[in-house]
């Protein structure tokens, strides 16, 4: 039963923290120039984007990265509640949930990268990048 416990909880964990979407590192970024590089490069090295806008003014690719640890907060409470109820019953239980819980801390990561691309050229105009990271 230990061991039971103890797969189906790694299992969940492990595919619980996959991150969503494309995340792009500071050397990938480091191959774009402003007025030189064209869309076709961008997207053959940094693959397909998560979002594209077209305005008359300029195409936006857009690459957003997502990280969030919720689940594994939810696992690990799971997994508490389960083994404390199975070592001492529905008050072990309890202690489980809530010590489980509380020992990794709610945080999220958001990633975006956007590049603004010249209808007519079909090059970089400017490229950014905003980070945030969330605790709770």
């Amino acid at each position: 039963m230990k061991q039971f416990l103890l797969y189906t909880s790694l299992i969940a964990l492990l595919g619980g923290c996959a991150p969503a979407g494309i995340r792009i590192d500071d050397q990938q970024l480091s191959m774009i120039r402003e007025g030189q590089t064209t869309e076709q490069e961008v997207v053959q090295r940094l693959g397909r984007p998560t979002s594209v806008t077209v305005t008359p003014q300029r195409r936006t690719l857009v690459y957003s990265y997502n990280q969030n640890n919720n689940v594994e907060r939810q696992v690990v409470s799971s997994t508490g509640a389960a083994v404390g109820g199975y070592m001492a019953g529905p008050l072990g239980s309890l202690a489980g949930s809530m010590l489980g819980g509380s020992v990794i801390p709610n945080n999220q990561l958001q990633d975006q990268v956007s590049i603004d691309i010249d209808p007519i050229t079909y090059t970089v105009i400017r490229y950014q990048r905003q980070q945030t990271t969330s605790y709770q």
